[in-house]
């Protein structure tokens, strides 16, 4: 298979095309590796940051270093028939009180999802997943962002039905640690005061 770039040759003849020269061409690229070697050499290897620097830079740029905050959900589901009257909702309200007084009493969660929750995610007890902010119908965020893990809600009725939620794990919401961004912010700094020193010293140059 023919490799994908071009020959000698083939450089040459694009090259003067562009009314430019090959020999041009490799002083060019000889002083953009020398311009790249200086900054590495001479410019990075004498920048030197303090802690303090570095978590000022952390403090102020907290959101940067925060995942969205995610909820794993589960519920115990009891939707409303179409069109129900409202008896059909008050006897399902009902229900619902007597389960969740079941899950206040400590029965198991899981299990009582898989016996009396009516959705589809009944038979994995009830799970539905991890959810961030807005991905939710607004009864039921409502509902579970609030809760750590463990936490059961009240009972929520939604657009569809009553729902029982519990939370099973939390994660983001808060930043990361400053060791663990720490090389992050380092290399960003390194990156960004190289750049100002080069122009720095282009200007005297010319």
């Amino acid at each position: 298979m023919k490799e994908n770039r071009l020959t000698e040759n083939e450089l040459k003849t694009a090259l003067v095309k562009e009314g430019t020269t090959y020999s041009a061409y490799r002083r060019h690229i000889r002083e953009e590796l020398g311009k790249m070697r200086l900054v590495n050499w001479e410019i990075k290897s004498k920048i030197v940051l303090k802690e303090e620097d570095l978590r000022k830079i952390y403090q102020e740029n907290l959101k940067e270093y925060t995942d969205p905050l995610e909820v794993k959900v589960q519920q115990i589901f009891l939707p409303f028939p179409p069109g129900a009257t409202e008896e059909q909702i008050k006897a399902i309200h009902q229900e619902a009180e007597d389960l969740l007084k079941k899950v206040r009493a400590g029965e198991d969660f899981t299990r009582l999802a898989k016996v009396y929750s009516r959705g589809p995610e009944a038979s994995a007890g009830g799970v539905l997943g991890f959810f961030k902010q807005n991905e939710l119908v607004p009864e039921l965020e409502k509902a579970a962002f609030p809760l750590q893990a463990g936490d059961v809600s009240d009972l929520v009725k939604g657009p569809a039905g009553m729902h029982i939620l519990r939370v099973m794990e939390r994660k983001g919401g808060e930043p990361k640690p400053f060791a663990e961004v720490l090389n992050k912010i380092r290399e960003e700094m390194i990156q960004a005061e190289s750049v100002k020193q080069f122009q720095e010293w282009m200007k005297t140059l010319k």
